[in-house]
Order: C-alpha cells, then structure tokens, then sequence
C-alpha cells in the first residue's frame, strides 16, 4: 500500500518531497531511494530525526541533511546517504500523547463493533525470534509507566467516548510485576474498559490472568506460528510446543479469548507440518477466540537462512505477509496455496472481527481442501 501511494503522490505532485519510515523503509532504505519511492527515510524511532528533518527542510537547509542521525536521503547527485542512527529514546513518558484531536476519531467509532482505541506501552521487544523485524526495528525494549499509560487511557475514554483499548506491544507482558502495577492503577482510578494486548505463550500464568480478565482483560494475542519444535528452534522462538498445551488450558480456564497467528510457509517444513498446526489449532479455538493466518515474508536483514529457500519475488509492493513469497525444497508453490486456502478457511470462520464470523459459503476457497490430498491438489 505506501509503495502505491508513493508512486501516486509522484505522479501527482512530482516536485514533492517524500518521506518514508517504518521496518522495510529502514531496513532497506538503499531500494526505496533507488527505485524513486521516496526522497528521504526516517530509519527506526522517528520523533527526533524527523522534527530535525522537518525543521531543515522549512528553511531549505538541505546541507544540514547529513548531520542529521537516524535519516537516510538521496543526495543532489543521485546518490544514497545513509546517517549514523540516532540515540534510543530510553524514557517514553516524556513523549506527548498522540493528537488524536486532528484526525477524524468518530469515524474511528463507526468503522469497528466496539468503539476501540489503539495504544503501545512499551516499544521493542527483549526475545529475538528470528522471523520478526522489531529486533531489527527497535533494538531492545522500552516502557511507559503505569500511570503514564492509565492517563492515556483516560483521555481516550473522556474524550472520545472510547471503552475498548487495544495494545500494540510486542510482547505486553514481559514483566509480570509491570503488568500487575498497570492491573492496579486501573483499580486505583476506578476505569472500566476491555482491553487487549499481546503476549507470549510461555509468560502467563492463572493467577496473573486472573488479575489481568479483573481489570477487564478480554482477549490475548499469541503466536502460536507452528507447533513444531524443530522450527520453533532455528526461528530462535525460545519455547517449546508443550508450553502451548499448558497456555490453552489455562486461558480456557479463566474464560479469556485469544487471537492465534500462526506463519505459512516455513522453508523448512513440509506441507503436512504446517496442516498439522492448522489442524491443531482448530481444535483449540473456541466461539470467542480468532485466528490469523501470516505466510512466511523474507524481508530484508531477518537473520534467517536464505539459502534454505527460493524467493519468488523482490516486489516491495508484494511483501504484505498476505502473498506467498518462497518455496524449498520441501514444497512447491501450488501446494503452498494449497495450504493457504485452509488457513483462509480457518480465518474466514475465526475473523479478527465477528462480523465476519459467519457460516463458510459454498464453494470459498479452501473448503474443499481434504488434509490428505494436500499434494494432489493443483492450484488454478
């Protein structure tokens, strides 16, 4: 989607500057440049360097562009610049809370069954799995304070009318005491809200969740991505699938919701591998649970084996999580698609929204599919 906006925003206003930001721009802010798709990259945590960015180009100090850490640009000439990076904000509630005023927030309400709100606590991630980009992103992990976030909160629920929060962090509760003094604060103020937020498989316990559903907990994010051990190990996931049976056992109990993502198309499993973890899941999903399906992306700078597959595409446009991009020596495309036809079942009845869980029609995509013909089965 940015790479198609970007070159619509050339086309309409060629003597525009753009700016990108964000994993894949930072990553690979050499391609971006070359290929014209923007003029200058914010590369990871952007509110120092593009304030300084911005305050250079409203004066057209376009000299002041390479003292500038943690951008990358193009120079008169043609060529790449890529800066030093720029210092970690190391203490976050100093940051002012997003103005959310200057953005049309009703709209926000009409478009979603609840009247949700979407907010990170803490930036990065201290595990390094091997698949994601917030290692390459972030760096390490950073938190707000309890009550920094609960005023945050605050002011969404007064202010916009809001009762459901949605987390965006990595990883939510990588400190079970931090997550218990945000339990509490909640308390303390007397809020009452749903809320979500992600976590990992292997840091939850009963009585943490207990205290968590308290407070208004109504659902859970976790990467399930496979329930095999040797990918869970060269994906450096630091857990083990008998962590799983434990975790859905415990959520059951409680009575909290989860959102399983799982991840299609892992170079080194085979085609029945990655049904067995469809079907596993399935059969761990209840009416209030959902289900994401993610295929496999290789995008730049992921410190994976890249010789353990063949990429299909260098599209930047194609690298949406939602396209598969590899195949091995293990599957071909066609039953790749195969499989991602009945992970799509599986997310068609499990949406990320109930207003899309509904009985399958005929004929979807992926019905048909039966678990033991996956390498009959041709896709058209």
């Amino acid at each position: 989607m940015v790479v198609s906006l970007s070159a619509l925003a050339r086309e309409i206003s060629p003597q525009s500057k753009i700016l990108l930001g964000g994993y894949q721009a930072t990553i690979d802010s050499g391609t971006f440049l070359s290929q014209g798709l923007a003029d200058m990259i914010v590369c990871g945590e952007g509110e120092t360097p593009f304030c300084e960015l911005l305050q250079a180009l409203s004066v057209k100090a376009y000299s002041d562009l390479a003292r500038i850490q943690g951008i990358a640009f193009l120079t008169p000439a043609g060529l790449v610049h890529i800066n030093p990076p720029a210092p970690r904000l190391r203490y976050l509630d100093r940051l002012p809370f997003p103005a959310r005023s200057l953005i049309p927030m009703e709209s926000y309400r009409q478009a979603s069954l609840y009247r949700a709100g979407e907010m990170i606590g803490s930036r990065g991630c201290p595990w390094e799995c091997k698949f994601c980009y917030s290692p390459q992103l972030w760096g390490g992990a950073v938190y707000r304070s309890a009550p920094n976030i609960l005023q945050e909160i605050e002011e969404m629920l007064d202010q916009y009318g809001l009762d459901s929060i949605r987390f965006g962090d990595d990883t939510f509760t990588t400190s079970r005491s931090r997550v218990l003094d945000f339990c509490n604060e909640i308390g303390r103020r007397g809020l009452a809200f749903q809320w979500e937020a992600r976590t990992r498989i292997d840091l939850m316990d009963e009585e943490l969740l207990y205290r968590m559903k308290e407070t208004g907990l109504v659902r859970l994010q976790v990467g399930v991505e496979t329930i095999q051990d040797a990918s869970l190990q060269e994906m450096n996931k630091r857990c083990k699938f008998s962590a799983y049976e434990r975790f859905f056992q415990v959520v059951n109990k409680v009575g909290v919701g989860v959102r399983v993502s799982v991840i299609i198309g892992l170079p080194n499993e085979t085609p029945a591998e990655m049904l067995a973890t469809l079907s596993w899941v399935e059969n761990h999903l209840t009416e209030q649970d959902q289900f994401i399906r993610c295929m496999f992306t290789p995008y730049p700078g992921l410190p994976l084996n890249a010789k353990s597959w063949n990429t299909l595409s260098y599209d930047l446009a194609k690298y949406t999580m939602d396209i598969p991009l590899v195949t091995s020596h293990l599957f071909s495309y066609d039953e790749l698609l195969c499989v991602k036809k009945k992970a799509d079942a599986l997310m068609y009845q499990y949406g990320p929204e109930e207003s899309i869980r509904h009985p399958m029609p005929q004929g979807f995509p992926g019905s048909m599919v039966p678990n033991s013909a996956i390498t009959q089965e041709k896709a058209g």
